[in-house]
């Protein structure tokens, strides 16, 4: 089906398989995924860009998808398409969201880094690989624990940004060890 559909063609078969999938996606087994993976694959190499774009916005809303779907929506090098599911899919596996993490563009950390909840083993990845931008979401987003590592190295990093203090100390989960690195060394005894 997808080797012969046309980029037009392309977008209303992947409509139509993907709303057959949601019916019954709550009873399929990873061997029925398989075809729906296979042919939505297929067809998002073969669609145009606006379309390719706006399907990972219908396809972010859903329960569930198969994981190739996923893996494919999230690492794609184009970050328009790869912002509705990395953003907003809820069912996220955290294996894929650590990879793309790993291999992503600093739009892709990003938009991890602003996802409403996430676990340590991602947020440590973000925290070594994000710049600036990254990582002030990144501390303001409540939803984002951090174990020790990333907190320590989310406040060396922030020594020389005033913003990332504020939206530190705000943090409820903080930890008291990395708080301390943003107070100012005590002055020298007086003689």
């Amino acid at each position: 089906v997808a080797g012969g559909a046309e980029p037009e063609e392309g977008v209303d078969v992947m409509e139509r398989i993907t709303e057959a999938y949601v019916r019954h996606a709550d009873q399929s087994t990873p061997a029925e995924q398989d075809p729906f993976n296979e042919v939505v694959r297929s067809l998002l190499e073969k669609i145009a860009r606006p379309d390719r774009v706006a399907a990972p916005e219908k396809l972010s809303q859903l329960w569930k998808l198969p994981y190739g779907v996923t893996e494919k929506l999230a690492s794609d090098s184009d970050i328009e398409v790869a912002r509705p599911i990395i953003g907003r899919y809820r069912n996220f596996p955290e294996r894929i969201l650590i990879n793309v993490a790993k291999t992503g563009s600093l739009a892709h950390l990003n938009a991890i880094a602003a996802r409403p909840v996430l676990m340590p083993p991602v947020t440590d990845v973000v925290v070594t690989r994000g710049d600036q931008a990254t990582m002030l979401t990144l501390a303001a987003n409540r939803g984002a624990p951090f174990p020790d590592f990333g907190m320590a190295r989310l406040v060396a990093k922030s020594k020389a940004h005033g913003q990332w203090h504020e939206a530190i100390v705000a943090r409820a989960d903080r930890a008291l060890a990395a708080l301390a690195q943003l107070l100012p060394p005590p002055p020298p005894p007086s003689a």
